[in-house]
């Protein structure tokens, strides 16, 4: 068989495991963001709901879950943004929309991941297994799949790693500067937990390679190696310094927006300190590090693990960078959730941030067992692929099983469509005891109020004031309800409402009679 058949085989093979990866992701696109955390994925597509219908407002965007002004910024709303246009193109459904948003994302963190790792690594097949790994991993399949913007964030900085990569080893390309500072920026203003991953590559290899010009160019007289390289020192700065203002700048923003109502001020970044980073106390005790290790089980389950040995061991002999991205990468994945440890405790979505970075660890490892210890045979190959695909296959059963294969677009006559039914646009909800539950005002296209912990007397005026009239709850709040007049309890048939209590209520003896003529 000639060279370049075996090539293009070889090349063939390639890009039809990239297609079959696509194609398991796209099963039941249109499936209803129904998984794991479904609070926060309606709560990121309902900011996209309002971008499609009322404009892309990139710095006053609407999260209408706390009431107006309607406004409770976490992250730039980049994620958001390209979905609206998805939807805007013609993707008609949202869910769909949004789910293929977070796919387009995983693919660009992807690409830059096989890119980042092409420029450590001399073997050609290793930035493949660093890839496939990422790709067919059971838990970035069901993830990327889902409405959340961790893989935006993820993309953001590789791409970010990429291009200071880039502009180190070519310095005259400043075009390199120019990306990596966007990149970097985005990935600061998307989400600010995602870039401490990153940060001890980026920062270790910029380092390193700093390093190595010092001891070519000036013979390690520091001194002399600033004088020489006044450009570059600069432009460094620049490309560190510039995304972490931006993304401190944009918390200070977030938090002004939300001090400025009452019922928004609790989710500031000093009323969530305790909140992102868990107390001392959480850190002693087994059973949450064990919940945290679960997530890591899901990425790199079964016997996958004691490969990580061959991978030190094939580290150790190459030493250099080999060793640079394999420690600097595991470095990342463990000091982050300890760092953020009740996020990632509570959280099974925050180790998104982590998977690119455990995709080298175990491609790295995977590579070195089965091309060190047994060779560099075509077996090796398709017994890696066997073991890959045999250890994975109960987590991806479990974990993948309902929404690739039992999920469906949701039924009609269900609470949300009941909901559209006995309100209008201008009519406002209150939803009390669900505990952060954004999917009833998602699906059912309304604005309103979650009651995240429980009613305080303040509320009460102003739910007044704003014509909330319609509240939904399991028990009825007997404090709540004083404060109208006239209250109606509506009842229905529907099998998902029996576990609801759905109550009209006003002050306005007209708007009374008008519920009674249409048969409330």
């Amino acid at each position: 068989m000639s060279v370049n058949l075996k090539h293009n085989i070889a090349v063939a093979v390639f890009w039809g495991f990239i297609a079959l990866s696509v194609l398991i992701r796209f099963i039941n696109i249109n499936s209803p963001l129904c998984e794991d955390h479904m609070f926060r994925q309606t709560q990121t597509a309902i900011t996209i709901h309002y971008f499609v219908k009322d404009g892309i407002k990139l710095l006053n965007y609407e999260t209408p879950l706390f009431g107006p002004p309607w406004k409770v910024p976490f992250e730039f709303p980049a994620f958001q943004a390209t979905a609206a246009l998805f939807a805007m193109g013609g993707i008609s459904n949202s869910d769909t929309a949004c789910r293929a948003t977070n796919i387009f994302y995983f693919y660009v963190s992807a690409v830059f991941l096989y890119l980042v790792s092409k420029q450590f690594f001399s073997e050609k097949p290793l930035p493949v297994f660093i890839l496939f790994y990422y790709l067919y991993n059971p838990y970035t399949i069901y993830w990327s799949r889902t409405c959340l913007i961790d893989y935006a964030s993820a993309a953001f900085s590789l791409g970010y790693f990429f291009f200071t990569i880039i502009f180190f080893k070519n310095t005259t390309k400043i075009y390199c500067v120019v990306f990596a500072v966007i990149f970097g920026t985005l990935a600061y203003l998307t989400k600010i937990t995602t870039v401490p991953v990153f940060f001890p590559l980026i920062s270790g290899t910029v380092a390193y390679m700093l390093y190595k010009r010092l001891r070519v160019d000036s013979n390690c007289i520091v001194g002399n190696f600033i004088k020489e390289n006044k450009k570059i020192i600069a432009l460094l700065i620049i490309l560190f310094a510039v995304p972490f203002i931006c993304g401190y700048l944009w918390v200070h923003y977030t938090d002004y927006v939300k001090n400025s109502s009452l019922f928004t001020s609790f989710n500031s970044s000093t009323n969530l300190f305790q909140w992102n980073y868990g107390t001392f106390s959480q850190r002693l005790t087994l059973k949450n590090w064990l919940n945290i290790f679960n997530y890591f089980y899901l990425m790199a389950p079964g016997v996958l693990v004691l490969s990580a040995a061959a991978g030190c061991r094939f580290i150790w002999r190459r030493k250099g960078k080999y060793a640079l991205f394999f420690i600097l990468s595991f470095l990342g994945i463990i000091l982050v959730p300890f760092t953020f440890f009740n996020l990632y405790m509570i959280h099974e979505y925050y180790s998104i941030a982590l998977s690119a970075l455990v995709a080298v660890v175990m491609g790295i490892s995977l590579y070195a067992f089965f091309y060190e210890f047994i060779g560099t045979s075509k077996v090796a190959v398709l017994a890696c692929i066997l073991v890959f695909t045999l250890t994975s296959l109960p987590v991806a059963i479990q974990k993948l099983r309902l929404p690739l294969f039992q999920m469906r677009y949701p039924p009609k006559n269900t609470l949300t469509d009941f909901i559209k039914t006995i309100t209008n646009d201008n009519e406002y909800l209150i939803i009390t005891d669900f505990s952060w539950s954004s999917r009833i005002l998602y699906y059912s296209n309304r604005k309103g109020f979650m009651v995240h912990d429980k009613y305080v007397p303040e509320m009460g005026a102003f739910f007044k004031k704003h014509n909330f009239t319609t509240i939904i709850s399991r028990e009825p709040d007997p404090a709540l309800l004083t404060n109208w007049k006239y209250i109606i309890e509506i009842k229905t048939k529907l099998y998902d409402t029996r576990k609801f209590r759905i109550f009209k209520v006003t002050d306005n003896p007209e708007i009374l009679n008008n519920w009674h003529v249409m048969g409330y």
